[in-house]
């Protein structure tokens, strides 16, 4: 999965000595059992099953000194879309930084939901190439009889330089080593060939490179205690099955603790991207899982309604408030006393919850509205909903 820009305000990638690799092995390799999270859980409650995690490992480089303005991360397309999240009332995040002494941990984990540039990392020695790299040449989203050519769009036997089977003169191939040598050697994980898979930038399938940057960001200093809902060390202490690398905790990040760049809409999320900076030298991290916490349905309005508007009557502005029972098409626009439109004041998708609008002295026409009796409409869910507004002046 190609590691994609973080726009213009990040520093540039540094990650020819990061390891990232997805884990569902037994416990001795480095893999996870679902003991490790909750160690009551018994075999007959599932406490063996082992649960994928993906690993992040920054190493030294080829002269033993670590990088320290390194970062790694991956991102993951939701959906081509937009997926509605505006339910959302936290994230939830198991990391295990493989101690119980968390206060020595000098690493930031970020988690965006939003739109994220497309316009990736594929190379370790250069910046992304503001063009779209994909070998679906065809655009039909499915890898067809020579599309996996590494992404250079040339097979080996094509290339100047080839000389027979096992020749790579581009170095474009990627083929895990266990010599440990070259174990540590993942520069060229992505744009492979042969690994029957589309090597593509296209997230949003769409054969258009993506370059916008817009998205929801929470950050997590791992020495810090905050928004941690789970600690598997603390909470069960003298637990024979919690050993010295259960550093798991689980982070309960509320929707509100998310910092917005751009423009970005929780109801209409594309991707999801995890990234790690922060480290002071070699760092070793594992991420059981991301999951959404939505907001109880008893917590939701039952109706859509106006709630009232404040002040009314009013001289200057008067604010709105109303509730949606469901997220869809929302109108809400203001008549006058003849059923006469005098002002929309919002005509578009809104999710379920309570919202409010501003009204001020203007109208649809941009003059100055009249003092009268005026009736604001709500149209949402199939239903309407009216409330009388009085303006004086």
């Amino acid at each position: 999965m190609p590691l994609n820009s973080l726009g213009q305000t990040r520093a540039p990638l540094l990650w020819e000595h990061v390891r990232m690799q997805w884990y569902n092995p037994t416990a001795a390799n480095g893999g996870a059992r679902e003991r490790d999270f909750d160690p009551t859980l018994t075999n007959a409650e599932g406490g063996g099953i082992e649960r994928t995690v993906l690993e992040v490992s920054l190493l030294t480089d080829t002269t033993g000194a670590f990088i320290p303005s390194a970062w790694a991360g991956l991102t993951h397309s939701i959906s081509r879309w937009g997926e509605d999240l505006s339910l959302t009332r936290a994230v939830e995040m198991w990391i295990n930084d493989r101690t119980q002494d968390h206060s020595q941990t000098h690493a930031r984990v970020h988690l965006d939901f939003g739109r994220m540039s497309e316009d990736a990392f594929w190379q370790t020695d250069s910046l992304p190439n503001n063009r779209l790299d994909s070998e679906d040449r065809n655009c039909d989203t499915k890898l067809d009889y020579g599309e996996d050519t590494g992404l250079d769009g040339v097979f080996d036997q094509d290339e100047p330089g080839y000389t027979g089977p096992g020749s790579d003169p581009r170095g474009d191939d990627f083929g895990y080593s266990n010599d440990p040598a070259k174990a540590s050697d993942y520069s060229k994980i992505n744009g492979t060939e042969g690994n029957a898979g589309i090597d593509t930038e296209d997230l949003d399938l769409n054969c258009n490179l993506d370059l916008v940057n817009s998205y929801f960001e929470a950050t997590v200093d791992l020495s810090d205690t905050a928004y941690v809902a789970v600690d598997v060390a603390r909470d069960y202490p003298g637990n024979s099955y919690v050993g010295p690398d259960n550093g798991w905790r689980l982070f309960r990040i509320p929707v509100a603790a998310f910092m917005a760049y751009g423009t970005p809409d929780w109801s209409s999320i594309r991707h999801e991207r995890v990234w790690i900076d922060g480290m002071t030298g070699p760092t070793r991290i594992q991420i059981g899982g991301i999951q959404l916490i939505p907001i109880p349905a008893s917590e939701l309005p039952s109706r859509a309604q106006i709630r009232a508007s404040r002040p009314n009557p009013f001289k200057s502005e008067t604010v709105i408030q109303f509730d949606l029972a469901s997220s869809g098409p929302v109108r809400l626009a203001i008549y006058d006393i003849k059923g006469r439109l005098a002002k929309e004041l919002l005509k578009g998708y809104l999710p379920a919850g309570t919202h409010t609008a501003t009204w001020s002295l203007l109208g649809n026409t941009g003059l100055t509205i009249p003092s009268g009796v005026y009736f604001c409409r709500l149209e949402a869910g199939g239903s309407v909903s009216t409330r009388r507004i009085v303006l004086v002046r």
